[in-house]
C-alpha cells in the first residue's frame, strides 16, 4: 500500500484555495482570481455527491463540500456546483493570492481504512469491521457488521466518500482493479476515451533527464 503514502506526502499545494470553487464564484465581486488556470479542475461530480447517504455528515453543507457562502455584508451566494470546503480559504480568495492553509498529509481515517483493507485481505473480518465501525460512526452512519465477502465493497465505498481531493483515488483503483475494470469505471463516470486506458498508464513516465542520459530507453 506504499503507493498511496508516496503520493500523499506531496499532496499539499497552496494554489488549492482557488480550486476549491468554480469560476462562477468570481462573478460575485467578492473573490478575485489568483492566477491559476485550473479553476473547476478539482470539484466533486454529481456521482460522488449523490453517493453520500442523507444522514452521512460528510455530505452535509460545509463539511466536505459547500454550495453557499455568506459575505461580510450578509449577502448569501450560491455556487452552480458544490465546492471543496476542505480547501476553502476565504482570505486568500478575497485577496487573490494562494492559500495559507495546510491539509494534514496523513489522517486517522486513512489509518483505519488501510487497516480494514489489510484485515479484509487476510480474512480477519472482526478487525476490518472494527475499523469500519469507527469510520461509519464518525460519519453519523448506523453501526453495521459486514460479512467477509462484503468487506471490500464497503471499504472501497468508504474510501470513495472519505478521500475526495486528497490524491488517493487513482492509486486505490489501480490496486483494486484490472485495466479492463478501470476502463468500465471511467466509462460509467462519463470519461471520454476510457477505452484508450492501458496498463502503461498505471505507471509514472520515465523522467526526461533519464531518457536524455540513456538513449536506449524509449518512452511508450
Amino acid at each position: 500500500l506504499c503507493d498511496r503514502r508516496q503520493r500523499q506526502m506531496c499532496i499539499r499545494d497552496s494554489s488549492y484555495a482557488c480550486r476549491s470553487i468554480g469560476t462562477d464564484a468570481f462573478q460575485w465581486g467578492v473573490f478575485h482570481p489568483g492566477g491559476d488556470v485550473l479553476y473547476n479542475a478539482y470539484l466533486p461530480c454529481d456521482m460522488l455527491l449523490n453517493s453520500y447517504a442523507s444522514n452521512d455528515i460528510r455530505g452535509h453543507e460545509k463539511q466536505f463540500f459547500f454550495k453557499q457562502y455568506t459575505d461580510a455584508e450578509g449577502n448569501t451566494h450560491t455556487l452552480n456546483n458544490a465546492g471543496n470546503w476542505a480547501w476553502f480559504d476565504e482570505n486568500a480568495l478575497i485577496s487573490g493570492h494562494d492559500g495559507d492553509y495546510n491539509m494534514p498529509v496523513f489522517r486517522f481515517a486513512e489509518v483505519l481504512l488501510l487497516y480494514a483493507e489489510a484485515c479484509a485481505k487476510t480474512s480477519d473480518p472482526d478487525g476490518a469491521n472494527y475499523a469500519l465501525k469507527l469510520i461509519r460512526k464518525r460519519a453519523g452512519l448506523q453501526e453495521k457488521t459486514f460479512a467477509q465477502e462484503e468487506l471490500m465493497t464497503e471499504i472501497e465505498h468508504q474510501c470513495l466518500l472519505e478521500f475526495f481531493g486528497e490524491g488517493h483515488r487513482f492509486y486505490d483503483l489501480k490496486r483494486w482493479y484490472s485495466v479492463s475494470e478501470i476502463q468500465l469505471i471511467l466509462k460509467a463516470n462519463g470519461k471520454q476515451g476510457a477505452e484508450n486506458f492501458q496498463e502503461k498508464h498505471l505507471y509514472y513516465p520515465i523522467p526526461t533527464s533519464e531518457l536524455n542520459n540513456n538513449t536506449a530507453m524509449v518512452q511508450t
